[in-house]
């Protein structure tokens, strides 16, 4: 992964834009409809000051409870999770520093907390081959969690810088802009006859 660095900016002159840029690009990956993301503090709707990632329906930390354990929603947990991871897994990258995850960050709890739901689940238990998940257990499946959004976004990497550049400049954009900037490499180059 290497860039240009006067196109663009490296982590410790702007780590917020790499942050972002790993959660709004996985959650296109991951067909996550994003509304904006944007770079410069503000207020959501209630006032709270807020920078990041906007989506519909919004992320949440959701922890699998009840009824809603089955397919869709399980899948839904572990989406939250990859998006949730996408930052900080980006800021690694992009560092080229080994990721280290540490539950004190926001992200990493969210992940967190979907995976002990999730591994409490007749499909988790299956796919960790755990019936009592522990702390360690739990860290684990999000440790191998965030090895998937790290390949997936290192696949990526071109779509990142793309949005890194973007919000380096244009501060916020559209779920139509990202998604626009996330797709521009997948088209096949066009020949002259």
């Amino acid at each position: 992964m290497t860039a240009d660095a006067e196109e663009i900016p490296r982590p410790d002159d702007d780590v917020l834009c790499y942050h972002e840029a790993g959660h709004a690009v996985m959650s296109v990956l991951v067909g996550r409809k994003v509304l904006f993301v944007d770079v410069d503090s503000g207020e959501d709707h209630e006032g709270t000051p807020h920078h990041g990632l906007t989506s519909s329906p919004p992320l949440k930390a959701h922890r699998v409870t009840g009824t809603k354990k089955e397919g869709h929603y399980l899948r839904d947990v572990l989406l939250e999770a990859q998006i949730a991871l996408a930052g900080p897994v980006a800021n690694a990258l992009c560092a080229s520093v080994p990721l280290k995850i540490d539950l004190r960050d926001p992200d990493y709890g969210k992940a967190w907390y979907a995976m002990s739901g999730y591994l409490q689940t007749d499909q988790g238990q299956e796919i960790f081959e755990t019936t009592e998940p522990t702390g360690d257990d739990i860290t684990d499946a999000v440790y191998g969690l965030a090895q998937v959004v790290e390949k997936m976004l290192t696949e990526h990497w071109e779509a990142v810088n793309r949005v890194v550049v973007a919000l380096s400049t244009e501060r916020s954009l559209t779920g139509a802009r990202l998604h626009q900037l996330v797709k521009a490499g997948d088209s096949p180059p066009t020949t002259t006859p």
